[in-house]
Formats: structure tokens, sequence, C-alpha cells
């Protein structure tokens, strides 16, 4: 009887713990669907870190340009 209580103790904790993963996918899902162009960004950027350091430096060159002419004026 004693061994039962206890897996069913654990078996409460295993429960909440795949429930807390499980909100924490649904939320990333719905912040993926709403922020997709983001997410590429984010997905091209991390491979042009690895793969193509030169054309990441590039494009931080780039948006530096663009945003300190933004400020000029």
């Amino acid at each position: 009887m004693k061994e039962l209580d206890e897996m069913e103790k654990i078996n409460a904790k295993l429960s909440a713990a795949v429930e807390e993963v499980t909100l924490e996918h649904v939320k990333n899902n719905e912040i993926v669907k709403h922020h997709s162009q983001e997410i590429g960004l984010q997905r091209r950027v991390f491979v042009d870190f690895f793969c193509n350091p030169e054309r990441l430096r590039s494009q931080v060159r780039e948006l530096t340009a663009r945003v300190r002419a933004l400020q000029i004026s």
C-alpha cells in the first residue's frame, strides 16, 4: 500500500511536469505563428553566424548604416 501511495505521488509530479512542458510548447507555437518573419530572420542569422560570417558582417554593416541614416534625418 505504501508503494502505491508513493507511485501515485510520483505520477502526479510527472503529470504536472508533462503539463508544464505541453503548455510551454503551445505558447512557443503561438509565438512562431505570429512572428514567423522574425523566426526566419533568426534562423538565417544563426546559419550565417556559423557558415558565412562575412555575409553576416555585411548585413550588420548595412543595418547600421540604415539606422544612422534614419537617425540623421
